[in-house]
């Protein structure tokens, strides 16, 4: 399934590079907005790249950025999950900038589909971002499409550490408006999942409890929110809304 990404700019839900905590993804950050910002016919280091990490590194979590910062600079921008890909038309557009999520999830009948779509990128000179949780020869995928993605420029994205995950959630917590001390930050680090999309959902669903209860945000409210949110799938709290 393609979904072509519209955010509310006025929305602080929405993950973007400036309420990113890079960590050590600088290099990975600066290539992302590279491949965003040069406009066609300028020199270009990589216009494919490859991110791969654990699970919870925060892979999605660069992607919406880089679909958000696409959009700020009015380039058409497609979101793909490798899992549904089912060969749909693809913009013919040379400036659209494809974004493939989850490689490793694609099913065998499937991965004819993304290998001809590379082919395609590739033609078009489109910009293609992939994401995986393994290296390019590690990918339980088809020979080919494993050696597609090995000729893109591979980041390993590097999960964030507890002080840069303290950091994540208190710069969430401050662009919504909310005071979130210390101890209560701390206390939730312990109990929470890395995965960044985990911490927004847990910071907006925190601000949520606050405000509804007009109760300040104390580590008793966090363990109520956090016990909530273990017993329920991840949701999304990316702000976006799909447009198919």
């Amino acid at each position: 399934m393609s979904t072509q990404l519209v955010f509310d700019f006025f929305d602080d839900t929405v993950p973007t590079f400036e309420r990113t905590v890079i960590g050590h993804n600088a290099e990975l950050v600066a290539a992302l907005q590279c491949l965003v910002q040069t406009r066609d016919g300028n020199p270009l280091p990589a216009a494919h790249l490859y991110l791969w990490g654990d699970s919870g590194s925060g892979r999605t979590h660069l992607l919406i950025a880089t679909a958000e910062f696409a959009q700020r600079h009015a380039r058409p921008v497609h979101y793909f999950a490798a899992e549904h890909f089912a060969g749909e038309a693809l913009p013919e557009t040379p400036e659209a900038i494809l974004l493939l999520d989850d490689v490793q999830r694609a099913p065998p009948g499937l991965q004819h589909a993304l290998f001809n779509a590379y082919n395609r990128a590739r033609e078009l000179k489109q910009r293609l971002v992939v994401s995986g949780d393994a290296p390019p020869l590690r990918l339980a995928l088809r020979e080919d499409l494993r050696t597609r993605i090995g000729q893109s420029l591979v980041f390993h994205v590097e999960p964030l550490d507890d002080a840069q995950r303290l950091g994540f959630l208190q710069q969430w917590a401050q662009a919504r408006g909310m005071r979130l001390e210390r101890d209560v930050a701390t206390y939730v680090l312990h109990r929470i999942e890395r995965d960044p999309r985990r911490l927004a959902a847990f910071v907006a669903a925190l601000d949520r409890r606050s405000l509804e209860r007009q109760r300040p945000v104390t580590v008793a409210l966090a363990r109520e929110v956090l016990a909530e949110l273990e017993a329920e799938p991840l949701r999304d709290e990316s702000g976006l809304s799909n447009k198919e």
